[in-house]
């Protein structure tokens, strides 16, 4: 896990910020490892859902060698914008639209299934006029 994202999985936003990988401000989630650890995401579709089943982001599996794998999520201004201020439940989900290996299981049968991987609160504030 990485800023903005806090130890309890919870995570804070701005309404109408982008976080962007350009910018160095894309939300980054890291797999914690064993015991608990995902299975392969390398031919996953990876979705940020917020609010029970909105869909407003969605981001790449980053694999980095075996273990640890990063999932990163950028979100635009205009995506932010539309949660406005309020605390939601987000969950963050690794979708496999073809054949995957779990890792150190061998089992191949991921096809069309869904595995999610973080589930907390996002806290979205607005900007203070001056």
């Amino acid at each position: 896990m990485s800023w903005p994202i806090n130890r309890d999985n919870s995570l804070n936003l701005i309404s109408g910020d982008s976080y962007v990988t350009s910018q160095g401000r894309n939300i980054e989630w890291t797999d914690p490892g064993v015991p608990r650890y995902w299975p392969n995401l390398s031919e996953s579709q990876i979705t940020l859902e917020i609010s029970h089943g909105l869909s407003i982001a969605q981001g790449e599996a980053v694999v980095i060698g075996i273990n640890p794998q990063v999932v990163s999520v950028s979100l635009s201004s205009e995506q932010t914008a539309i949660l406005g201020t309020g605390i939601y439940p987000y969950s963050l989900v690794a979708t496999f639209t073809g054949t995957g290996t779990f890792i150190g299981t061998g089992n191949t049968d991921t096809e069309n299934q869904r595995v999610t991987l973080f589930t907390g609160l996002l806290y979205v504030t607005g900007t203070e006029k001056m």
